[in-house]
């Protein structure tokens, strides 16, 4: 399991241990000076608490709890923490809007560096965030 709280949390959702991963992030959140990064943790809070109640049978609380997570995700840059929001959001509207092909969405991601022919050219590297 991995020692950092946060990695923690992310690796706990992504096992569907929503409430677990809530309870680790809430930790974090009171730690946390008032400012984007406290906003960011208070809307990963609730997204695992919307799809707890998604596990749990409740559709309407889950989309309640998920369109705050929602609101509080698009008063944030982009990227967080390495997370591309707008592909959080894109995946979580259609979780919520319970799209035979979205599963419960993942938090932890995978980065890869990659080189373009272009950017190789001019020794650029992009970082490519894959959910």
């Amino acid at each position: 399991m991995p020692s950092d709280p946060y990695t923690t949390a992310l690796a706990m959702f992504d096992r569907g241990e929503y409430f677990e991963s809530h309870e680790l992030l809430e930790d974090l959140w009171r730690a946390t000076p008032p400012g984007e990064e406290r906003t960011y943790l208070q809307a990963l809070i609730q997204i695992a608490v919307a799809c707890c109640h998604e596990q749990r049978g409740n559709g309407k609380g889950a989309r309640s709890v998920y369109q705050r997570a929602r609101a509080r995700l698009l008063t944030l840059p982009p990227r967080m923490r390495g997370l591309d929001l707008m592909e959080l959001i894109d995946a979580l509207d259609r979780y919520f809007r319970g799209e035979p092909s979205a599963g419960p969405p993942r938090l932890t991601r995978v980065e890869r560096l990659t080189q373009t022919t272009e950017e190789s050219d001019a020794g650029n590297l992009t970082r490519d965030i894959v959910l």
